[in-house]
């Protein structure tokens, strides 16, 4: 494992002000949410990504959840945090739940070194509470170790030099393969579309879902045709907005622009989302005569949907 002592995001805190803190409480937080999202509530000690999605099986958002004690977080992009909020409390019903935007009170920081107990011991998605803060480690990024951490506004520390900021920390969760969905990019894309199941984000064998049955449809019904790729730019070209088209030989766009971000070494890494045929196309370009991208292996496995045959009864 490499050292991050020496590394443009090494250790440090500060908060990660392109996500906000969702925090669901109540004696029915967790089956509510259950019925929400597009895979159950992780057990204590284990965060997951996990989906939600319209009637008709297209995100609306993807959080970061985990649990500490009775209640349940949820890490959502800033930009559509306030709606998301909205949009459950609107389906909470009789359930004894209470949904709070929690980042008045509470911050999200990004931790990373290779030498800190509190991330050498933690595997990945597993978390660990102390006291009034709550770690979640993340996946490894090109070998670099790192911790979301949520604590109190109140001591929260401040940031020094060697922080991972909010645009590092989005460098290394597209580095990563993990998709967020923005506002610009809400309502496009079933949860496959952005290798969300690749990632442990959808589970087919749970209770029933806000679009369960389109996205079902998606996964035994035929081959799945379109994907999340890794790409780069080059070192001068322009950071693309999320939803910008991405485009091949042919007279229209062959897919969007998840995420975007500049690293440390100048180049923009970007997740974009275009048909599984189009991944090895030595002709990507972002917008109709924009730079051209380079598709990347991603740090994971993008498995074989199933194929669906109905038992004989």
């Amino acid at each position: 494992m490499d050292d991050l002592s020496s590394a443009p995001h090494a250790v440090g805190t500060r908060s990660l002000d392109h996500l906000r803190p969702l925090l669901v409480r109540g004696v029915d937080a967790r089956t509510f949410l259950d019925s929400q999202l597009t895979r159950n509530v992780p057990p204590p000690g284990v965060a997951s990504l996990a989906g939600y999605c319209s009637p008709k099986g297209r995100l609306l958002a993807t959080f970061l959840c985990w649990t500490d004690g009775a209640a349940v977080w949820l890490a959502v992009s800033d930009d559509i945090a306030e709606g998301i909020a909205k949009r459950l409390r609107q389906y909470v019903m009789r359930a004894k739940v209470t949904i709070d935007d929690a980042s008045s009170t509470h911050v999200l920081g990004g931790l990373g070194g290779a030498h800190r107990p509190e991330i050498a011991t933690l595997a990945p998605w597993a978390t660990a509470t102390d006291r009034d803060r709550t770690r979640v480690r993340l996946p490894d990024c090109d070998g670099h170790r790192r911790c979301l951490e949520v604590r109190p506004v109140a001591k929260a520390p401040s940031a020094d030099a060697d922080a991972i900021d909010a645009r590092t920390w989005r460098w290394q969760d597209i580095r990563s393969g993990l998709p967020r969905i923005t506002l610009a990019t809400q309502d496009r894309f079933v949860p496959q579309m952005v290798n969300l199941e690749a990632l442990g984000g959808v589970d087919f064998k749970k209770g029933c879902f806000p679009g369960q049955e389109v996205v079902a449809r998606s996964q035994y019904l035929g081959k799945l045709k379109r994907r999340m790729a890794l790409a780069t730019l080059d070192a001068r070209d322009d950071v693309p907005a999320p939803g910008s088209d991405v485009w091949s030989a042919g007279p229209e766009p062959c897919g969007l622009v998840i995420d975007a971000e500049r690293g440390d070494d100048g180049r923009v890494a970007l997740l974009i989302e275009l048909p599984v045929a189009s991944f090895a196309s030595p002709d990507l370009h972002i917008g109709r005569d924009g730079p051209m991208a380079t598709v990347e292996p991603l740090p994971y496995a993008l498995p074989d949907n199933e194929v669906f045959v109905r038992p004989r009864l």
